[in-house]
């Protein structure tokens, strides 16, 4: 059905009018129906059909003219390449030609440049033979130079003839390397170095003098020049290590020639350090350089190194361990202390270094290893007597040698105390002493493991004691951890946070143990109540057949237990258990001891219901109730009367 409002029909490139869009046709979407509803609205099937016959005829007229075209292209195009092939073989002869021309003439170019580097060649060497003998000249000239300016070497320095002798030691020292850089010959060099060697060997000493008298003088002027010119030939130790021998150690050495302790010595030889030190810098009118002040510190320290290593040390410490540590400990200090300590470093260390600190680590730790060991051994063995058990004196907290039971624990927190004290265990003993701390931690878990497989019998001491201990050990240790240990960890700008971790996991393990000695001590109380509640079974036997009155008061056996629970409440204070563990162990037990008789008790009336049923059926056998003879003066009315003022007593006391 056509559209009422007929549309404009679309107009080709040629002019013709069609009724539809032929650019539809290329489109790679293109859709018959849709082409056709879209032309249906400009036009009718006829008129669509005939535009189509006509758009037909008008493509194929196209494509025929556009054959046309292409095949003349075709035609000139082959015309082209038949003129192009004959253009390329002319070209090609000429190639030929010009390629045979350039290998002629490259041969002949390859010739000429044999030539020129062979003469290239000839004249390098020559260059060079001209260097080494200018090289030569110029070592010899210097070498006269400088050994004419040795020869005229004053007794004192100025800065003007410092500074002639930095350059001509400079130029010596470029001549040499230049000439050792360009011989060839090992007879050459080696005269080299024998003429270098005397030079530098004679200018040493004499510059090595001049230095000792500035140093004697306390005059730092010019030092700085003076050691720029002995680096130039790397020879500035050299005085360094003759001044501390021949000045500095002689008058440290004679610090300790007094009669004062060692330890008052060392502080007036290291106050002779600092005063030599701080007198250079006062009598320097300007500000001294960074090679004066290591030239002055080096001699001091070197100085002070073998002093303290002929007069202190390891000879300390064969005679007093104490005197040792007052010694390295000010000996420390003055470490600490000392000026430029990062550019002196090394040889401050090597003043600690002369102490045999692993001797003396040793030594100050022995007596703890022996004792911790000792007490391992004893736990291990089984030799349950021979651990000893002390009554701790609770009032002195400090006082670790009668504030613990066991010894083990006494020589646990004393060997931390020690460890802790920056005058006992010095800074670089740090490390060793950590391991040595973490050994014993070990030592005394291994302790409490052995120990908790040993057989007590009754004896609670030993549990009660390690109880007691550990609440202890965890409070004292921790104390030291945060007042001491801490604040020294930190000082020396070590984190905190893996140590703290360490004795976090170290007081676990002691609860941990705690709890199990609590469930030793326990089943130890209750082997020693059964043997009295057991008893309960006796009260027969003390009625039967023998008359006694009726009984009005609870049994001996539970007087015992109320004087053995007394007892054990009071070990508990005098051992300094926790209230909050002694009142669950307490609990405890009174709840086992109510169990226990009652289950006892009640096995005991129902024997004796039983035995007393038997024999009234055949006294009488009109009353099988035996609940009525409680009170009556029967054997086993006293029995059951005796049970039921047990009872009571059991249940208002535990």
């Amino acid at each position: 059905m056509t559209s009422p409002y007929p549309l404009p029909k679309v107009e080709s490139d040629t002019g013709q009018v069609y009724s539809f869009n032929k650019t539809l046709f290329t489109r790679p979407e293109f859709n018959v129906e849709r082409f056709i509803n879209l032309a249906r609205h400009r036009a009718s099937l006829d008129e669509i059909f005939a535009d189509l016959k006509s758009y037909l005829k008008t493509v194929q007229e196209e494509l025929v003219e556009l054959i046309n075209v292409e095949y003349a292209d075709f035609v000139n195009l082959s015309s082209s390449l038949v003129s192009l092939n004959d253009v390329i073989e002319r070209i090609g002869e000429s190639t030929n030609n010009s390629f045979n021309k350039y290998c002629e003439s490259t041969f002949q170019l390859k010739e000429s440049a044999n030539q020129l580097n062979d003469k290239r060649e000839k004249l390098s060497k020559c260059y060079l033979e001209q260097i080494n003998l200018r090289n030569r000249i110029n070592f010899v000239e210097s070498s006269k130079r400088f050994v004419d300016l040795l020869e005229e070497f004053p007794a004192e320095l100025s800065r003007g003839q410092v500074e002639r002798f930095s350059i001509s030691i400079a130029d010596l020292v470029n001549s040499f390397e230049a000439c050792k850089e360009t011989t060839d010959d090992n007879q050459n060099a080696r005269d080299y170095d024998r003429v270098m060697t005397f030079i530098v060997s004679k200018f040493t000493k004499l510059i090595t003098e001049c230095l000792k008298q500035k140093f004697r003088e306390v005059n730092s002027k010019d030092i700085e020049s003076i050691i720029s010119c002995l680096q130039i030939i790397d020879k500035e130790n050299f005085p360094t290590e003759a001044i501390s021998q021949d000045i500095v150690l002689p008058t440290l050495d004679r610090c300790f020639e007094g009669k004062e302790t060692l330890d008052k010595k060392l502080l007036i030889c290291l106050d002779t350090v600092i005063k030599t030190r701080n007198k250079f810098l006062k009598e320097s009118d300007i500000q001294i350089g960074s090679l004066t002040n290591h030239f002055i510190d080096s001699c001091l320290l070197k100085g002070l190194v073998e002093s303290i290593k002929n007069n202190l040390a390891s000879n300390v410490l064969i005679d007093d361990t104490t005197l040792f540590q007052k010694c390295f400990y000010e000996l420390l200090q003055f470490v600490k202390t000392y000026p430029r300590g990062i550019e002196n470093k090394n040889l401050l260390i090597s003043c600690l270094n002369q102490f045999n600190m692993y001797i003396y680590f040793k030594l100050i730790t022995s007596s703890y290893s022996k004792k911790i060991n000792g007490e391992v051994g004893k736990a291990t063995n089984k030799q349950l007597e021979d651990i000893e058990v002390c009554l701790p004196n609770l009032e002195y907290e400090l006082d670790y040698d009668h504030y613990f039971s066991l010894e083990i624990s006494k020589s646990l927190v004393g060997c931390f105390v020690s460890v802790s004290d920056e005058k006992i265990v010095l800074d670089p003993l740090l490390s060793k002493s950590w391991t040595f701390l973490i050994s014993n931690f070990k030592k005394f878990i291994t302790f409490l493991d052995k120990a908790s497989e040993l057989e007590f019998e009754e004896d609670y001491k030993i549990p009660i004691a390690i109880i007691s201990d550990l609440q202890r050990i965890e409070e004292s240790i921790m104390g030291l951890c945060y007042g001491v240990y801490r604040p020294r960890l930190e000082k020396l700008f070590i984190d905190w946070r893996i140590f703290g971790n360490v004795f976090n996991s170290f007081f676990d393990i002691l609860r941990e143990k705690s709890t199990l000695f609590q469930k030793h001590l326990m089943d130890i109380t209750k082997k020693t109540l059964d043997k009295y509640l057991i008893q309960v079974n006796d009260v027969p036997k003390n009625y039967r057949w023998t008359k006694k009155p009726m009984p009005e008061s609870h049994s001996q056996y539970l007087i015992n237990i109320i004087e053995y629970l007394e007892k054990l409440e009071n070990d508990f204070d005098i051992y300094g258990v926790e209230k909050e563990i002694k009142e669950r162990i307490i609990i405890n037990i009174k709840e086992y001891i109510k169990n226990t008789f009652i289950r006892l008790s009640s096995n005991l009336i129902q024997s004796i219901q039983q035995t007393f049923s038997s024999l009234q059926r055949f006294k009488n056998r009109e009353d099988e109730n035996t609940s009525n003879f409680s009170g009556n003066s029967s054997d086993e009315g006293k029995m059951l009367k005796q049970l039921e003022l047990d009872n009571i007593f059991v249940c208002n006391t535990f």
